[in-house]
């Protein structure tokens, strides 16, 4: 082989091998940088396990992604070096490899930062492209330079020599990132959840342990103890067999924050003044943690849900709180917000890469901090337990194996391609961007979803059992709010207050004071708090806030209403439920796209009024809305026309519970949006709280 031919050969396989080798070792390093700034926040939060996950994960995606990244721009160098010969005596090609993956890096960084900001980085429009594609060739002859100079120092000429060695390091380091993932994967859990068994522990003095779940935008009608035909919830309807389970059970707000802080508060939104214009809970208000807190319990919260946080002060009160979902962040990465921000929904990725990157929204991690947690607790004190599972909440990206439970073979496809982002053209604008079909998909992914979440509950349900007696222990299951998929051609929770958001279940046991059964009581979500009370102090509390009653006690004797009501069944107690003020962001992008669209619906308070089988609505602008929602439960026959009786009774109910409010005066404490911190901001653009 001449001496020229012998060059041309280790110039070309120098130019496979450093890219490929620049990809491996710096992915791997800048996965890791990247999971060691996204967790630190999280690492009190965190064991051995969890790190091995989340570096495992972060190292093994961006190690395995640049080395493609690096081995497919290497061989279109080798091509045009080939094409070339001239060029090859200037080429170095560990300074093409190095240059190859900072280009890239910082390319997926300015994007990331980009995309928080700016709308226009999600859709990768071709402005975009043409800027980071401008970006991606400075940087790339700058650390080609850089690298070529370097190569020629006695640092760099030793670095060459023990390439060979990091490769095979890097190469180990990420076959045991694959085996830890490998251990890690997603599965489908038993049917059964074992928590009956367990064995327990001794009752700490001082009263019974309480454990409070929220089920995140869980709706009612898609699980099976609420009459579900599909195998959504096994685990939570074994336990509602043996818990009281409330068919009547309706939130006050619609969506996270408001109808947190009623259940922490037993306040209705307009008493505790939380909305999208003051997402901050004053601590002039007592919440659940701060009233067991002051009766010698320990309190443990763990919340996947940013707004329920000390972001939004809605943690005040707990010894402990943690948000389990900052560590799923840390694992996935920048990368991964691209491929899940920009690929994912936008139809660019096939089910292998929505598999790889398929996770829950915290709930395993939150599950071992629990277990965690309640180990190391004082047993000489009862402990408050409040978790928030996020699963349910949208974007919906449940697991390959719960996914395949639910999603037809033909769909499961589609269903890692759709994007479900077009909220201002399906909801505000009311355009048919979703067919039948793909509406089908969205509400099998959301099905998947609610399995994904009953799994995690029932080890929870484990855990405690094993950490308590279970049957001096409180256990509260409940939701904040529903999900619209679809329904009244709306997408996620806002812009009204139907029983997709406000019927919500309620799960309660506790052996002591409440039998297994069904009860057909109107019941709220201002009673949380007043039942937990009374299971602790053995009777209705007397210096609770708020007009919520526990469900341990006879319901009171409603007063006479002014004027008999016009059907028997309009008896018994009412439930409010409130939409004070809307998140405009969607709104906005609507009018962005078409300047006509009328805001006013979208923009109206609204106010729902619950009496036995009948609802009444209305709305700021001047709306009404009546709906027998037992005959009719998808509220699509209003009958405000013909029956004004019973619309008008429920319209005087409506008065006479304001009329018995005291109304949220602000008082000067944080909560404005403009004010928020940036990790919050961040959290909300990921949730579709904002663009």
């Amino acid at each position: 082989m001449t001496r020229s031919a012998e060059s041309r050969e280790t110039t070309i396989r120098g130019l496979f091998f450093q890219p490929l080798l620049a990809g491996l070792v710096c992915g791997l390093a800048w996965g890791w940088l990247q999971a060691l700034r996204l967790a630190r926040s999280s690492f009190h939060l965190m064991d051995l396990r969890q790190f091995a996950d989340v570096f495992s994960y972060a190292g093994m995606i961006h190690g395995l992604l640049w080395m493609v990244h690096g081995l497919f721009f290497g061989g279109l160098a080798a091509l045009l070096l080939l094409a070339l010969p001239r060029l090859r005596r200037t080429v170095c090609s560990g300074a093409l490899g190095l240059g190859l993956f900072v280009a890239g890096a910082f390319t997926l960084q300015v994007w990331a930062i980009t995309a928080e900001h700016m709308p226009l980085a999600w859709g990768i429009q071709p402005l975009w492209l043409a800027g980071m594609a401008a970006c991606w060739l400075v940087l790339l002859a700058a650390g080609y330079a850089v690298f070529s100079l370097f190569a020629q120092t006695l640092a760099g000429r030793l670095v060459a020599r023990a390439e060979r060695w990091a490769f095979a390091a890097a190469v180990l380091l990420l076959v045991v990132s694959l085996g830890v993932q490998w251990a890690e994967r997603p599965r489908l859990l038993p049917d059964t959840a074992a928590w009956e068994e367990a064995g327990g522990a001794a009752p700490a003095p001082g009263g019974p342990n309480v454990v409070l779940v929220v089920l995140d935008t869980q709706r009612i009608d898609r699980l099976g103890c609420y009459g579900y035909e599909r195998p959504t919830t096994p685990r939570l309807d074994r336990f509602a067999d043996d818990a009281m389970v409330y068919d009547r059970y309706i939130s006050t707000a619609v969506w996270t924050m408001p109808s947190h802080a009623s259940m922490f508060t037993g306040l209705y939104p307009s008493e505790h003044g939380t909305s999208w214009n003051h997402i901050w809970l004053d601590d002039r208000f007592n919440t659940m943690a701060e009233v067991l807190g002051e009766r010698g319990y320990q309190t443990f919260g763990l919340s996947n849900n940013i707004v329920v946080s000390p972001h939004t002060n809605l943690a005040q009160g707990f010894d402990r709180f943690g948000v389990p979902q900052a560590i799923v962040n840390a694992r996935g990465t920048y990368l991964e917000k691209f491929l899940n921000g920009v690929l994912y929904p936008a139809g660019r990725v096939g089910t292998w890469l929505g598999r790889i990157t398929g996770q829950d929204q915290g709930a395993k991690q939150t599950n071992r901090i629990a277990a965690r947690w309640l180990a190391g607790r004082d047993r000489e004190r009862p402990f408050f337990l409040f978790v928030n599972y996020l699963e349910p909440h949208d974007p919906f990206r449940p697991t390959g194996p719960h996914r395949r439970l639910f999603v037809d073979p033909a769909d499961l496809r589609d269903s890692y391609r759709l994007n479900w982002d077009a909220i201002a053209e399906f909801a505000i604008m009311k355009a048919d961007v979703y067919s039948e079909a793909e509406l089908a998909i969205l509400n099998d992914t959301y099905d998947a979803e609610t399995r994904l979440t009953d799994d995690r509950l029932g080890q929870l349900l484990e855990i405690v059992a094993a950490e308590s007696d279970l049957d001096r222990t409180l256990v509260i299951i409940t939701s904040d709010h529903g999900e619209n998929l679809g329904d009244h051609h709306l997408l996620r929770h806002g812009w009204c207050v139907y029983d997709t958001l406000a019927h919500l279940p309620l799960i309660i046991r506790y052996p002591s004071r409440v039998s297994p059964g069904r009860s057909g009581e109107m019941t709220q979500t201002v009673d949380l708090l007043p039942t937990v009370l009374d299971a602790i102090d053995g009777g209705p509390p007397t210096a609770v806030a708020g007009s919520g009653r526990s469900l341990f006690s006879p319901p009171p004797t409603p007063p006479e209403d002014e004027v008999e009501p016009p059907l028997p069944e309009l008896t018994g107690r009412t439930a409010v439920i409130e939409y004070n003020a809307p998140n405009r962001t969607h709104i906005n992008a609507a009018q962005e796209k078409q300047l006509r669209v009328d805001r006013t619906p979208f923009e109206s308070a609204i106010f729902g009024v619950r009496q036995g089988p009948w609802k009444y609505i209305t709305y700021e602008d001047g709306r009404r809305e009546l709906f027998n929602v037992e005959e009719d439960r998808g509220e699509l026959n209003n009958l405000v026309a013909d029956s004004p009786d019973v619309a008008d009774h429920l319209a005087r109910q409506l008065d006479r519970w304001r009329a018995g409010l005291v109304p949220y005066q602000a008082g000067g404490d944080a909560g404005d949006l403009a004010e928020t911190d940036e990790e919050m901001l961040s959290r909300l653009r990921e949730l579709g709280y904002m663009q």
